[in-house]
């Protein structure tokens, strides 16, 4: 009887256990962020610029453009969960050599956040330390980075699941959101190590993305309020 006893007491702890580790997992979506233009029913659409240069980093050298644009692909409602960006890079200079080329064509960034995480407040902008950019490239299409003809990287479709905050912002009395990259890593390939070239072997590694990103939203090309919330509020 005793040992009977023990054996219920045992199984309802792992009951508890369980229920905790399932109420805790959906505390953990409640952090789903969407999307709000600033009246509900408006579609916008979005468009991105770094803020200062954003730096690329392989093997210990870094990539720099001057121009780091993230052009909007479609329109969007109150509470959308995914946006989709192309990327455009100009005036960049790559693996210590001037005059760069970073190819994005058929490329495009994908994501917001999953939100799998609590929203923090500071001050009365609301931040978010987790999120997920997917880099989206067509068939065997990669962003392609070529230094001079003798250094080349490239980087193809993949998660970015680490290193990205969120957090609502506010430029020329708008709201609007950053996307921060903090050494978020970034599978990438070497495929070219000419004379010159720090890379010391071609072959697969990771790189660092870091740099912040403001978006904005507008309605034709007026810019409207456009920030994160969390999902159901």
């Amino acid at each position: 009887m005793i040992r009977n006893v023990k054996a219920l007491g045992l199984a309802l702890i792992a009951v508890f256990a369980m229920s905790a580790m399932v109420a805790s997992a959906a505390q953990a979506e409640n952090g789903v962020l969407d999307l709000r233009p600033g009246a509900a029913g408006t579609k916008v659409k979005i468009n991105g610029a770094q803020v200062n240069k954003h730096v690329f980093t392989v093997t210990e050298s870094n990539v720099e453009c001057n121009v780091a644009e993230f052009q909007g692909i479609g329109e969007y409602e109150t509470n959308a969960t995914t946006l989709s960006v192309h990327p455009v890079y100009t005036g960049c200079t790559a693996f210590g050599f001037l005059n760069a080329n970073v190819n994005t064509e058929n490329c495009n960034y994908e994501g917001m956040a999953n939100g799998a995480g609590e929203s923090t407040e500071e001050g009365k902008m609301l931040t978010w330390n987790t999120g997920e950019i997917k880099v989206v490239c067509s068939g065997t299409n990669t962003i392609n980075i070529n230094a001079a003809g003798v250094c080349e990287a490239s980087v193809g479709s993949q998660t970015i699941a680490n290193g990205l905050k969120f957090t609502n912002t506010t430029v020329e009395g708008k709201m609007d959101f950053d996307i921060i990259a903090n050494k978020a890593p970034v599978k990438t390939k070497k495929n070219l190590d000419g004379f010159g070239c720090p890379f010391k072997e071609k072959g697969e590694t990771t790189g660092e993305y870091t740099g912040p990103t403001t978006i904005r939203c507008f309605e034709g090309n007026t810019p409207v309020d456009c920030t994160i919330k969390t999902k159901g509020t």
